[in-house]
């Protein structure tokens, strides 16, 4: 979110684009990045919570509806503090594991994060935490906010070999969740806009036996070149030739209608097939249904038999993707 406050346009850059659209059209969008995180020198946990510190992140955290996880080396170092939530995180970690924030607090490195999640959140909530982490989207209590991606798939597998490779030789265990992260990762979406975008992404293309529609997976965000124009489609298979576009709130906003009916024209026009959605198919258990037969036709894909266990994993699997939904979203 200060990423996203600090690349807001100023008085004198009235022309300069929204930082997402800079994101996705701009190669070298020079983006004002002093509010990341920054890479420390530690290796372990503290031995012992520091409460002083813990009162002070929570103060800080505000917009937090949980209380604030706080690790220590084991469980000798465990503290009382209101608010906080102490867990025990051993072992030896490589350098750049933890960075400090802008508030000066010592954090996970989002690699780091990422491993750590696994062993806290259930494989919906877990893919949509990661597809945050990798996408172009953060969410806070002051709603959604455009930012660089923190992370990408492949930095946290490579992080995660290189962190095999160090408790291996120091016979140390690998952190408690893992192998869920890891199993999960190929199917995390990254370059989504949007946690809608994210969300469809992952219910049309994740296999049955998980909950999904088990489509072929969608290319994020894409550059379509259509008659000497560039236009960013939402989801795309087939190098362009299926395109869907996700409608949220904002794009009800006249100058957003107009400029959608545009670009759609140009991407019809072009011969490619493209499909839309809302807030409301993706929200109905029925719409997401009709839109994965609708798609699954154009890509001459074929939809799992709905068998009554299929149809309770789709339900599960919703239920838990579609937690962090908000109104305007």
């Amino acid at each position: 979110m200060r990423v996203a406050a600090a690349n807001v346009p100023g008085e004198y850059e009235a022309a300069k684009p929204p930082l997402l659209v800079r994101l996705l059209f701009e190669d070298d969008p020079l983006l004002d990045l002093a509010a990341m995180p920054e890479a420390s020198a530690l290796t372990a946990a503290p031995a012992t919570l520091d409460s002083a510190l813990a009162a002070e992140g929570v103060r800080a955290c505000v917009d937090l509806s949980a209380p604030l996880s706080c690790y220590v080396r084991n469980s000798a170092g465990r503290r009382y503090c209101a608010g906080v939530n102490t867990v025990t995180l051993g072992g030896e970690f490589p350098p750049g594991s933890f960075v400090w924030d802008a508030r000066g607090f010592a954090v996970p490195a989002p690699e780091l994060l990422a491993l750590l999640l696994g062993r806290a959140l259930s494989a919906g909530r877990l893919l949509m935490v990661l597809s945050e982490l990798c996408g172009l989207y953060a969410l806070g209590a002051a709603g959604m906010a455009a930012v660089p991606p923190l992370t990408t798939c492949e930095k946290i597998g490579a992080y995660a070999c290189e962190l095999a490779a160090l408790r291996r030789g120091l016979g140390q265990r690998m952190p408690r969740g893992t192998p869920a992260v890891l199993g999960i990762l190929p199917h995390v979406t990254e370059w989504a806009a949007s946690p809608a975008e994210a969300a469809i992404a992952l219910l049309l293309s994740l296999p049955a036996d998980v909950g999904g529609f088990g489509l072929p997976t969608a290319s994020l965000n894409q550059k379509i070149a259509v008659m000497g124009s560039e236009y960013i489609c939402d989801l795309a298979w087939n190098d362009g030739a299926c395109l869907l576009e996700y409608q949220g709130e904002t794009h009800k906003q006249r100058w957003r209608c107009m400029a959608d009916r545009r670009k759609h024209n140009a991407l019809r026009g072009d011969g490619r097939v493209l499909l839309e959605a809302g807030r409301d198919d993706l929200m109905a258990f029925a719409g997401m249904n009709q839109l994965a037969g609708v798609l699954a036709d154009v890509l001459g894909a074929h939809l799992p038999p709905a068998t009554k266990e299929v149809l309770q994993r789709r339900i599960d699997l919703r239920s838990e993707v579609l937690e962090c939904f908000s109104p305007k979203i």
